[in-house]
């Protein structure tokens, strides 16, 4: 200490240094001792059961920067998988904050983590290895309505009566066909009653009319690259090396399919982290299978298991009564939520007679917060589904109550926008005739019903694409 001080340096500047070396490093800031478990928790499987509002992106963003600064690994062979491009989009920027607080000495190797969505990251793998299964790398990923326009086009071809059996419901059907990691000739063989003999039928059909338009629906984008994993190591042995730490956020609402895809990839290294809550689950609709978060243990008996149950978002009165609901609850694993917020307004529970009653009753509770001083933009009312939306509004317009509805027509769902990335999409992939057929008269050119349906049936009859079938029939004199 002398030998410091005959250096020149004050009692102030000694101070302060002891301070900085009290402070806890960057990564380790603002977590709770189970949080930074978890973040420290970072060879071998490890199941973190968390709670709502218990911090879970904190975890999860936390433990990636310790992994790229204390433990050096680099960036590319970390991945991230969550469900949504928002919740990707958030932790790519806490991590960018996190990373700027820490020492230049611990910065290894610069870049971001792979990170995204099941569909993103599939997709990207798939841009450069679809070719193993007969596709070209420019594919078109077909969006709800392009797929439903297939769909017509294959009823209409099979005579199937759009009138008894909606093109929606044959969709869905496949799709959870496919989510069940059936194919067409699987799907095939199990078929027990007339109506899945119809979707067996139009399956086949539409997967090839895919194919030959070079496209691939939201559900192909998962299991073709488990598919292409299973049946070709040598790519599946690349992207293990590639992904040696993995993370998956919300595991209660991953599939069969999303569920192949990470065990897939976890089974070199097994340094395996997903954080979840099984109180939380919600994508059933979407096959979301909750026995892959419950088994955890079972596929990796060697697991850590750690609970983050301290809840910062709610009172212990909400916690107390979600608590009363979800522990009737048979399969799930028991934790209670707790928070230090221990204040706070009784939940209430009104039964109305009809949706007026309850649109009128709702409108009088905001007026009566309006009258103490709380203004509009302070509520929000939830609904289930879009149809409860017009009784809330005629009660809100009645009281005079502003309000906004979040949601409505997306942007890219709108026909302009839809026609020019039909040309776009037709430009990047020529073989895409739903991109094709949607811009063939618009502007209009005269092109009938007649004659595409002419055009159509000649590319099935000489299995190519509408492109190239337009030039052949030229050849052959039927169109000019």
């Amino acid at each position: 200490m002398k030998r410091i001080i005959r250096k020149g340096w004050g009692h102030a500047t000694l101070a302060k240094l002891y301070k900085k070396s009290m402070e806890k490093p960057f990564w380790q800031k603002g977590l709770n001792s189970e949080q930074e478990r978890a973040v420290k928790q970072t060879e071998g499987p490890v199941l973190i059961l968390a709670g709502a509002g218990s911090g879970k992106t904190k975890t999860l963003t936390h433990r990636i920067a310790y992994l790229m600064t204390v433990k050096k690994v680099p960036a590319e062979h970390i991945l991230a998988v969550t469900f949504t491009n928002k919740a990707a989009q958030e932790m790519r920027e806490r991590i960018e904050r996190l990373l700027r607080e820490a020492p230049k000495e611990d910065l290894g190797r610069g870049g971001q983590p792979h990170m995204g969505t099941f569909h993103t990251l599939c997709a990207r793998i798939l841009r450069k290895e679809i070719s193993v299964l007969g596709y070209d790398k420019n594919f078109q990923i077909f969006d709800d309505q392009d797929q439903q326009a297939l769909m017509k086009q294959v009823m209409k071809r099979r005579e199937v009566d759009a009138d008894q059996v909606r093109p929606r419901s044959l969709m869905e059907a496949i799709s959870r066909a496919k989510n069940a990691f059936l194919d067409e000739e699987a799907y095939r063989l199990q078929v027990g009653s007339y109506f899945e003999e119809i979707i067996a039928g139009v399956y086949d059909d539409y997967q090839k009319e895919l194919k030959r338009n070079n496209a691939l629906d939201f559900d192909d984008l998962i299991r073709f690259v488990v598919k292409i994993f299973q049946e070709h190591p040598e790519v599946l042995a690349h992207y293990q090396k590639l992904f040696r730490y993995i993370m998956v956020d919300e595991y209660q609402d991953t599939n069969y399919p999303q569920y192949l895809f990470i065990h897939l990839l976890a089974q070199k290294e097994k340094n395996l982290f997903v954080i979840g809550d099984d109180y939380q689950s919600i994508y059933g609709w979407r096959q979301a299978d909750i026995r892959n978060i419950l088994n955890f243990e079972k596929d990796y008996p060697s697991a850590a298991v750690i609970t983050l149950d301290r809840n910062y978002r709610s009172t212990q009165i909400i916690l107390d009564a979600a608590q009363g609901v979800i522990i009737r609850n048979r399969d799930q694993r028991h934790k209670n939520l707790w928070t230090e917020i221990k204040e706070g307004e009784m939940v209430s529970i009104v039964t109305a007679s009809d949706e007026e009653a309850e649109a009128r009753f709702v409108a009088q509770k905001i007026l009566e917060a309006k009258e103490k001083g709380m203004t509009f933009s302070r509520f929000a009312v939830l609904y289930r589904t879009n149809a409860q939306s017009r009784a809330l509004e005629e009660s809100f317009l009645r009281h005079a109550i502003q309000y906004r509805i979040i949601g409505g027509v997306k942007f890219y769902q709108r026909k302009e926008i839809k026609d020019m990335i039909a040309y776009l999409r037709f430009l990047q992939n020529p073989k895409d005739g739903i991109a094709l057929e949607r811009i063939i008269n618009v502007p209009k050119r005269g092109i009938g019903k007649a004659s595409l349906t002419k055009w159509q049936e000649e590319s099935r009859k000489h299995d190519k694409n509408l492109l190239e079938t337009a030039y052949l029939m030229a050849e052959e004199g039927l169109i000019q």
